[in-house]
């Protein structure tokens, strides 16, 4: 399973990390809201976006990621009081209980088998509390967009350094190569840092399936954080939101 642990550094960059958070956090906050104590759990933590943005608003957090260069950036970079960071694989979660989980930035892909993927759902559902709700995201990868290659080009400046940023994702027989490539000019001499993944492209049906088994109740599915309706055509993302029943 590739982490993308050598691009760390440059990972926010082909996030708009305040356009982002502007799409993606009322739905967040909504879930975050339903509950007093606001223990979250962000597995796949990644940067720690979403883990400093829901901590800001009150929640304890508990950042998960498998990749130390990842959380060394997110500790550095979006370090809070009430995040504490865990270096952990997402199929073996640290013990623990809570309101919420999510799992986003299309996360769920780096998972090639369905056991895997069961496996992440069965440690979610054990470690969440009664009515605890799970938020997952991935790409819609039968949408027509996502049948052919994509790529994205970003130029900015990073650290006072020009930096051009390539992003591609090549669907190849039910997976998708995605690659990411960084040329940053530091004194007139150009560098190059690059990393590569391979996604298993999941379905709804098979992340459905997957909470099921491991007893969780769908609530919703959505196309986009707008929480416009799943459409397998035009839907870029597939956002779904799954509860933990309470025993009666």
């Amino acid at each position: 399973m590739n982490t993308f642990s050598t691009i760390a550094a440059y990972y926010d960059v082909l996030t708009n990390s305040t356009k982002r958070l502007e799409r993606e956090g009322p739905l967040l906050l909504d879930c975050l809201n339903l509950f007093e104590s606001k223990k979250v759990i962000d597995i796949a933590c990644g940067t720690g976006l979403h883990s400093h943005f829901l901590a800001a608003h009150g929640a304890r957090v508990t950042a998960v990621d498998v990749s130390p260069e990842m959380l060394e950036y997110a500790k550095k970079h979006r370090k809070h009081e009430h995040i504490q960071f865990v270096c952990s694989d997402m199929k073996m979660l640290p013990l623990g209980m809570w309101d919420m989980a999510i799992c986003l930035g299309n996360s769920l892909s780096v998972l090639q088998d369905p056991t895997d993927l069961r496996k992440v759902f069965l440690g979610v559902g054990e470690r969440l509390n009664p009515n605890g709700v799970f938020i997952t995201q991935t790409l819609n990868y039968v949408a027509t967009a996502a049948l052919k290659p994509r790529h994205r080009v970003e130029q900015l400046v990073f650290e006072g350094a020009p930096l051009v940023a390539v992003k591609s994702l090549v669907p190849v027989r039910g997976q998708t190569l995605v690659s990411m490539q960084f040329f940053v000019n530091r004194g007139g001499d150009w560098q190059q840092t690059a990393d590569w993944g391979l996604l298993r492209n999941w379905g709804r049906d098979d992340i459905l399936d997957a909470a099921v088994f491991a007893g969780l109740q769908v609530e919703q599915v959505l196309g986009s954080f707008d929480q416009n309706p799943y459409d397998a055509e035009t839907s870029t993302d597939i956002v779904c939101l799954f509860r933990k029943k309470a025993k009666t």
